[in-house]
């Protein structure tokens, strides 16, 4: 058997870090205690050892990071804020804002900069400057204690920031932060649309044209020492902020206050649930003014209701009932199976075979030509115009006008309206469809075909923008429209327009509350009923549409305008409930556009 060795009991043998203990301890227990020395010593050295190797991975694993966050705080970063670019509106022989972005002071406090005993005072100070609690503002600087930038309060007034600055402590400073501003409120909210608080549209031009409107902010560095301050410009990372491009629309200020007046008021006086209208130069497509009621703010849009957003002259089709049958006799004639003196015979009601039955509000009109059909409003002549025309001719001719389709204005939520496929047109449609049933059109949509009927034959896109042009001025993009599409001849446009004279200027006809004073005028009534919303059938009881399309003046027309008044209570005609309102709008758009008078002026008999 292998016995440990025994080791001589004097102080020849020196063991771990110092001699044995000399008193009278057993020479097994020195022993012992020796071995545990021993092991203690190599434990220690593992250990230190294997702290090294550990600090050694993470100096190489985040040194690096700790090498980028050095330089972190060596540097001071401060965004430079870029202006969204703005979009503005007609006004005579220049363009006046209509959405802009301006400069908001806001008050920012350096919360690491503060001395615990600064911060109580300081809160009273800004308290009673901004008259807000001084237990906010401490509680906001106490859980962000270690912020560069905290933003206290913003949209302050020009007295408030003065005060702040007169307290000149150094951890507070005046900032500015950029806010959308319209400064007409509700004008043109519909096509100018809304910018939200990310500086990102949200309806109308805003978010068509986001990023041509949209601004990159830049950004400036700075050096700084250990109190974190600036001590010089690192010019290799600091970049320019970039404004965006500004928009000028071919909307007119003065026309667009005058149709957003008439809304407001048709739907006051009639009762009606909203209103829409739109204006149109017919010779260029030029968007002179656009318009729905109730409206909102764009400023404030957070308060307004979720409907008032709609821009119903684009998004909401309906019925344009007698309104469409301008456009469905022009077109019968341009196919050659009638001519405006072709005679049809009205009896009040009419039924055909796999028609069913057309009525004509109780009135008999008795024999009546194609123009005379127009003029008053016939809608048993429109139903036998629609038979000599069939199905296929009344669906290309729809079709060419623009119904069924969108316009292609740039703007969101535009709807094509609604109409059928050709295979499902029966004998129904053959004869109500030339009288504005069973079909679905918008009011721009309307009215572009209109200009078609009123420019010499060609239908326009829809012009909206003038221009845009980036922050130096200089033109950045020019709008594009697609060719013309002609519809109807140049001969049979000048013919049409005469016929429309008739229904402003006949004394028996139903359009003469749209007769201007001085300016020759044409124009078509229309009221529809309402079709019930699916699964429901047939229409609402009561419930109508009352339109007045006009233009003027007769020769040379310069502007279109439709009103369209949704379900009024107090009248329902559109004879009564918008054609007053169209002639409003039009006698503005004569005055604004310098339209010379083409009315002749008439002396009384016997008068000197």
């Amino acid at each position: 058997m292998l016995t440990r060795p025994e080791h001589p009991a004097d102080d020849s043998l020196p063991l771990f870090r110092g001699q044995p203990d000399r008193g009278q301890t057993p020479p097994g227990d020195s022993l012992s205690r020796r071995w545990r020395y021993d092991v203690v010593f190599i434990l220690l050295m593992l250990g230190v050892g294997a702290m090294g190797v550990r600090l050694g991975i993470m100096a190489r694993d985040r040194g690096e990071e700790a090498s980028q966050m050095a330089q972190r705080q060596q540097r001071l970063t401060q965004a430079l804020p870029a202006r969204r670019g703005g979009i503005y509106l007609r006004a005579a022989d220049m363009y006046v804002p209509a959405a802009v972005t301006r400069d908001e002071p806001l008050v920012y406090v350096d919360a690491a900069e503060l001395e615990d005993n600064e911060i109580v005072p300081l809160c009273e100070d800004l308290a009673r400057i901004l008259g807000i609690k001084s237990e906010a503002i401490c509680a906001k600087i106490l859980d962000n204690r270690d912020s560069r930038y905290l933003v206290l309060q913003g949209e302050l007034r020009g007295e408030e920031a003065t005060a702040i600055r007169g307290l000149k402590h150094r951890a507070l400073g005046i900032g500015f932060e950029p806010r959308r501003d319209y400064p007409n409120a509700s004008l043109a909210a519909h096509v100018l649309g809304i910018c939200r608080k990310d500086g990102n549209g949200g309806a109308g031009v805003e978010q068509t044209f986001q990023k041509i409107l949209a601004a990159e902010n830049g950004v400036q560095v700075m050096s700084s020492d250990s109190r974190r301050r600036a001590t010089g410009l690192i010019a290799e990372d600091c970049r320019p902020p970039r404004d965006g491009s500004s928009v000028f629309l071919t909307i007119d200020e003065r026309i667009q206050k005058t149709l957003e007046t008439a809304l407001a008021e048709a739907v006051e006086t009639h009762k009606a649930m909203w209103a829409t209208g739109v204006v149109v130069d017919p010779h260029n497509g030029d968007v002179l003014a656009m318009s729905s009621t109730p409206t909102f703010d764009p400023n404030t849009y957070q308060s307004a209701e979720i409907a008032h957003f709609a821009n119903r002259a684009i998004s909401m089709p309906f019925e344009p009932g007698s309104v469409a049958k301008g456009l469905f006799a022009a077109l019968a004639v341009e196919a050659g199976v009638v001519n405006w003196d072709t005679k049809f015979v009205c009896e009040g009601t009419y039924s055909a075979p796999g028609g069913g039955r057309v009525g004509c509000h109780g009135h008999a009109h008795g024999t009546l030509t194609v123009a005379e059909c127009v003029i008053y409003s016939c809608n048993v002549g429109m139903a036998k115009i629609g038979e000599k025309m069939g199905n296929r001719k009344l669906y290309d001719g729809a079709a060419a006008f623009g119904l069924g389709q969108r316009t292609g204005i740039p703007l969101p939520g535009e709807s094509p309206g609604q109409m059928r496929p050709l295979k499902r047109w029966d004998g129904y449609s053959t004869r109500r469809i030339p009288f504005g049933q069973e079909i679905s059109t918008t009011a721009l949509q309307l009215v572009m075909a209109y200009s078609a009927l009123a420019n010499g034959g060609e239908l326009l896109e829809p012009r909206l923008i003038d221009c845009v042009q980036d922050p130096a001025g200089q033109p950045d993009r020019r709008p594009r429209q697609t060719l013309p599409r002609r519809v109807i001849s140049p001969k049979l446009s000048t013919q049409a327009l005469k016929v429309l004279q008739q229904v402003v200027e006949n004394e028996h006809s139903t359009g003469t509350a749209c007769r201007l004073s001085k300016w020759t005028s044409w124009g078509k009534t229309g009221t529809a009923q309402v079709s019930a919303t699916p699964p429901a059938k047939g229409y609402i009881e009561g419930a109508y549409t009352g339109s007045f399309l006009g233009g003027a003046p007769v020769e040379n027309p310069r502007a279109i305008c439709l009103i369209s008044v949704y379900r009024p209570s107090k009248g329902h005609f559109g004879a009564e409930v918008a054609a007053p309102y169209v002639k409003k709008v039009l006698e503005e758009a004569m005055v604004r556009l310098r339209v010379p008078p083409d009315k002749v002026s008439t002396v009384a008999a016997g008068r000197p």
